[in-house]
């Protein structure tokens, strides 16, 4: 029957949370105490020693000590030492010298290492040298922890110390030449040895060690051989006393009687197992179920008795007991354990309670034989757990299962754990055996090359003060749950090598779980083939593992993978692949949950999927921003990546097949802000410094949630954080830029910011799509709003190759870029609302705009899309027969570098659509044909206003149906032009049509035919207002006005001598004519009809001093209206063909052509 282990997770993380953290202890530093009154120490240099040693009189407040100074101590008076001293050879170093009587307490090391003792003295041969040689007042020893020796360390150190009655102990396993030699040389004081627990000798490590210890009667070795080393006994045990006991193995051969081996007539006993109490106690052998055995005890290891179980046997300090028998437990519910009380220390060969006085080395057959022999779990949870101090010999080389199987349950007190030799594991054998033993610090040697089922199942879990393991477990060849937990919740900062290669089922299920101390992992677990649950949860919770193996295995199995690295929250390095192309159910769920400071997964190769298999596989790495896959499809009918990246923070690259649909965005598919990159060479947007110290930052306004990364080399991608300064140090360095950024709207957007020159280059859509750009902006609108406003830095534009636009996708892009002297291509023919607006404005470095090919407009298009731009002097073709309203408002603006204007083909207009077109162009000399026939309210509205190079109108404006406020200053301020259209074809008026549409041309001598008759409010008004050169105004055969109609019309026409109308009433009341001729020329004619009231004069009627006269119903022609050119003129000043050729009399008078 197997232990009831099942619910030992739980118990065992309780008994943790009792234990708690008393495992930290101050530096227990070297102490001196005064026995009585009058004494003193001092340390005495001899030959040349070097070291800087401080005393203290309380262990916290030091100073510095110097040879030879002596230390007066009142009774129970204290002084500490600690330094960097060591003796150096027989000629260099120091003793203490001491007086009266003085108790040495604390760890010797801190004389040698400070306040950061250690258990080495390699490299440091006679360290302690004649320490303590013949100090008499000595009564008590110092400990000695080092379990590291060099050669004549100890050499002679207690030579001589009368008053030492117990010697310290001795750890060390593995002797150093003549390590102890002389050590405790004429200590007659002493009555027993410390136990030796070498196995090997070395050369003079005992000679004369013993000599002369007239007191000296027990003696405890490990040893099996005296030779092998030479001198290594030599006279050691010389002059102690005739009679004694001398415990050793039975290997050793104790035949030979001398001084050099055993004396004469002491007695050689077996290594029974033995307690001895180290404070007042008991022990008991307590029997659980049906145990039938044979023990005996005995408090000398000669003379023995029955022992009953469950028999109480009080030990006073330094008392005995010896148990032998023929014990073995038989199962989980029939075994016995030991149940003491005060501290006990074990020691002895645990064999002999199984063998009696014929200690083997096998435990064949003889399962649970020692079963939780030294349980403190079930004995107390509560108090004395700790009450065990030292384990005895586990010599078996043959093993049996459950043969040790919790053995020292929860024994705090142990600090050291016994040797275990066996090479062959059995079922269960070491399971969960020192489980919760918080004192212990090392592990011993575990040589097994073959293992078995849960062998090393639990065996130090919950030793929290546990920081060495083996080198290596050997094993090859591995079997089920065989290292399941075997470390788990210890401080391992290093874990073993690794080499099996043949795995089994929950083989290192948990082995290192909670280890938030380990650090350092094999370089590879080298198994290809892998067994269901095998590496789960192997490293949950290592908090602080930065790198995790390399993971070769091929061939996988169920829930192989599972929690492998769950909880490694420092984990930064991982397997560069993970190369099994198919998987198997939970095979990697969970494998790097809750990772936080992971940033790149490994590659997966899987093409094929199977239930759960990547299940929150990397959910919460918070830091993670790169994940190549392989497989073509998803798998959500057997949840195959369920919430495989949930809680992630960052924006990622998400690598794979051109196949796989990457259009779902969520926590079990690709993440939501994560950038997808099939593999195709893409040219990234990249900044390239133009000088050395340029910077750029891409700076947050609003709320934009996007993903952004950025790559030093266009290869490796790390996240970008929005304002986080990128420094370009030297010339031509680059940073790219990815993501799937998107402006949300004027007031959520981000702009770049840089200093120094950068030169932009790539395409901009790498910033938006990410890996896989496309030249679609659908749905994407203010996508780069204010993307380089204000860039003064920026030299280069990045390429522009979106062909579908979105609203406002370009807006505002380049404003205040007056670095900028070329602008990128825009090669959409098709164009949305706003897409353009002020995309270039105030650039006042471009000196070439690009090539607007779209001939399908939206609203505000292209507004002000070159607004300030004065260094540009020629604008782009624009080839569009369709517009919309606002499309070309203000596009010009302000250029005053403008020579030429391009061509408009459309013949409809829109609302707005050239308003302000080219207003302020001062260097713009001729205007562009305007074919346009169908016109729109404010169409034309101060399209060329301020264009004071400008000459020549259009030749003609052929509209005959006009809109509200069409051509209202169209040309106001042209103060140079000179010519108008010949005619304004309209006959059919609208709302402020012409409105101001000549104001303040100076230079203006003729004026455009007028022929409509139907007015509208407003139509003329200001028309042709401050053109202080125009002499003959254009008939106006209206014969109705209307409100306002000519209002200021030749207002300020200082030149004007010449007016011809045909209405016949003034109609103040609606100020048809209100200032329409003020302060024109002091004289001229007025033509008009007859019934027209003359006789009311000024500016709102017949200016003062003019002519006024009748019309005849005829034409005149004048000869003095003909030009050089042969250009006729009519009595109005228009001009007129070969018609008019020949005689007409008006008024009586005759007009004559001579040409």
């Amino acid at each position: 029957m197997k232990p009831k282990n099942h619910n030992l997770k739980l118990l065992c993380l309780s008994l943790l949370m009792m234990l708690g953290a008393g495992n930290l202890h101050a530096v227990d530093y070297l102490c001196f105490t005064a026995g009585e009154a009058n004494s003193s120490v001092k340390l005495n240099k001899n030959g040349n020693v070097t070291a800087t040693i401080q005393t203290s009189t309380d262990g916290t407040t030091w100073t510095n000590y110097t040879f030879n100074t002596n230390i007066p101590l009142a009774v129970n008076e204290k002084v500490y030492f600690k330094g960097n001293y060591k003796g150096t050879g027989t000629d260099d170093y120091a003793s203490f010298v001491m007086t009266g009587k003085i108790s040495a307490s604390g760890n010797l090391m801190t004389l040698t290492n400070g306040d950061s003792p250690t258990t080495t003295l390699a490299g440091k041969n006679y360290c302690f040298y004649k320490l303590f040689d013949g100090c008499t007042s000595l009564t008590a020893a110092p400990e000695l922890p080092a379990k590291t020796l060099s050669n004549y360390c100890y050499y002679s150190m207690f030579y001589g110390c009368t008053g030492l009655t117990q010697a310290p102990a001795l750890p060390a396993k593995t002797l150093s030449e003549g390590c102890y030699r002389d050590m405790f040389h004429g200590c007659t004081g002493l009555t027993e040895a410390p136990d030796l627990p070498a196995v090997t000798l070395a050369d003079y490590c005992y000679r004369q060690m013993f000599y002369g210890c007239t007191g000296l009667n027990y003696l405890r070795v490990k040893f099996t051989s005296w030779t092998g080393a030479t001198d290594a006994t030599l006279d050691w045990l010389a002059n102690v006393s005739a009679t004694g006991t001398f415990v050793c193995p039975t290997e050793l051969d104790t035949s030979t009687r001398n001084a050099s081996r055993v004396p004469s007539a002491w007695t050689v006993n077996v290594d029974y197992l033995c307690f001895t109490a180290v404070e007042a106690g008991s022990v008991k052998l307590t029997k659980k179920g049906n145990i039938t055995a044979t023990i005996q005890t005995s408090t000398d290891g000669t003379n023995w008795t029955n022992y009953t179980f469950d028999t109480n046997i009080p030990l006073a300090v330094d008392e005995k007991v010896y148990f032998r028998g023929n014990y073995v437990g038989t199962g989980p519910d029939d075994y016995a354990s030991f149940r003491m009380t005060g501290k006990i220390s074990a020691s002895g060969n645990i064999m002999t309670l199984t063998d009696g006085d014929n200690p083997g080395t096998s435990l064949a057959d003889k399962n649970y034989c020692f079963y939780k022999l030294f349980d403190q779990f079930d004995y107390d949870l509560w108090e004395g757990s700790d009450v065990l101090t030292t384990a005895p010999d586990l010599p078996a080389t043959t093993l049996a299962n459950y043969c040790y199987a919790s053995m020292f349950f929860g024994s705090t007190g142990l600090t050291e754990a016994p040797e275990l030799p066996a090479m062959t594991m059995y079922d269960y054998c070491y399971n969960a055996m020192f489980a919760f033993c918080t004192g212990l610090t090392e592990t011993p040697a575990l040589p097994a090359t073959t293992v078995a089922e849960h062998c090393y199942e639990f065996m130090f879990y919950g030793c929290t003060c546990l920081t060495m393991a083996p080198a290596q477990l050997p094993a090859a060849t591995l079997a089920s749950d065989c290292y399941n937990h075997m470390f788990g919740s210890t401080k391992l900062a290093s874990a073993p090598a690794l080499p099996a290669t043949t795995l089994a089922e929950r083989c290192y299920y948990g082995m290192f779980y909670d280890c938030k101390n380990l650090t350092a992992v094999p370089a590879q677990l080298p198994a290809l083939t892998l067994a269901p649950n095998c590496y789960e949860a192997m490293f949950n919770d290592c908090t602080n593992l930065t790198e995790a193996p390399a993971l070769p295995a091929t061939t996988l199995a169920k829930v192989c993978y599972r929690q492998m690295f769950r909880g490694c929250t420092s984990l930064t390095e991982v397997p560069a692949q993970l190369p099994a192309t198919t998987l198997v159910d939970s095979c990697y769920q969970q494998m790097f949950f809750d990772c936080q400071s992971l940033t790149e997964a490994p590659e997966l190769h899987a093409t094929t999927f199977a239930k759960e298999c990547c299940n929150e596989m990397f959910w919460g790495c918070t830091q993670l921003d790169y994940l190549k896959v392989h497989f073509t499809s998803w798998a959500d009918d057997i949840d195959a990546t369920l919430n495989w990246m949930g809680g992630l923070w960052l924006t990622g690259s998400f690598v794979c097949p051109e196949d796989l649909d990457t259009s779902i965005r969520d926590d079990s598919h690709v993440p939501q802000d994560w950038i997808v990159d099939t593999g195709a060479i893409v040219d990234y947007l990249c900044f390239t410094a133009g000088e050395a110290n340029s910077s750029v930052q891409l700076n947050k306004h609003g709320n934009i949630p996007a993903g952004i990364q950025i790559s030093m080399d266009g290869i490796k991608w790390t996240h970008y954080f929005f304002d986080m300064n990128i420094p370009l140090a030297e010339i031509g360095d680059k940073v790219y830029f990815r993501g799937l950024y998107q402006g949300m709207g004027p007031d959520d957007y981000a702009s770049f910011v840089m200093t120094g020159k950068i030169a932009a280059s790539g395409n901009i859509m790498s910033l938006t799509d990410g890996a896989a750009p496309t030249t679609s902006l659908t749905g994407k609108n203010y996508s780069f709003y204010k993307l380089f406003d204000g860039c003064t830095s920026l030299t280069a534009a990045p390429q522009l190759p979106a062909t579908t636009l979105a609203p406002s996708c370009y807006r505002n892009v380049f404003t205040g870029c007056t670095g900028l002297t070329a602008a990128p291509a825009l090669p959409a023919i098709n164009l949305a609302d706003y897409c353009y607006m002020n995309m270039f404005r105030d650039c006042t470095g471009l000196t070439t705009a690009p090539t607007l090919p779209a001939t399908n407009l939206a609203p505000s298009c292209y507004r002000q899309m070159f607004l300030g731009c004065t260094g540009l002097t020629a604008a782009p073709v624009l080839p569009a027969t369709t517009l919309f309203e606002f499309c070309y408002t203000n596009m010009f603006n302000n250029c005053t570098g403008l020579t030429t204007a391009p061509t408009l083909p459309a013949t409809t207009m829109a609302p707005n659509c050239c308003r302000q077109m080219f207003f302020g162009c001062t260097s713009l000399k001729a205007a562009p044909a305007l074919s346009a026939t169908n016109l729109a309210d404010y169409c034309y509205i101060y399209m060329f206003y301020g264009c004071t190079s400008l000459t020549t109108a259009p030749a003609q404006l052929p509209a005959t149906n006009l809109a509200n406020y069409c051509y209202t200053g169209m040309f106001l301020g042209c103060t140079s032009l000179t010519t108008a259209p010949a005619q304004l074809p309209a006959t059919t008026l609208a709302e402020s049509c012409y409105e101001n549409m000549f104001g303040g041309c100076t230079k203006l001598t003729a004026a455009p035919e007028l022929p409509a008759t139907t007015l509208t409010k407003y139509c003329y008004f200001g028309m042709f207002q401050g053109c202080t050169d125009l002499t003959t105004a254009p008939e106006l055969p209206a014969t109705t006005l209307v409100d306002s109609c000519y209002y200021a019309m030749f207002h300020e026409c200082t030149s004007l001598n010449y007016l011809k109308v045909h209405f016949t009433s003034w109609a103040d009341a609606i100020g048809a004519t209100s200032h329409w001729v003020w302060n024109v020329s002091a004289t001229g004619t007025f033509v008009c009809p007859t019934d027209l009231d003359t006789s009311i004069r000024g500016a709102w009627y017949v200016p003062e001093g003019w002519t006024v006269d009748i019309i005849s119903g005829t034409n005149p022609v004048l000869d003095s209206r003909f030009d050089p050119n042969g250009v006729i003129h009519n009595i109005s000043g228009q001009r007129v063909d070969e018609n008019y050729k020949g005689i007409l009399i008006q008024n009586g008078k005759k007009y004559l052509r001579r040409h």
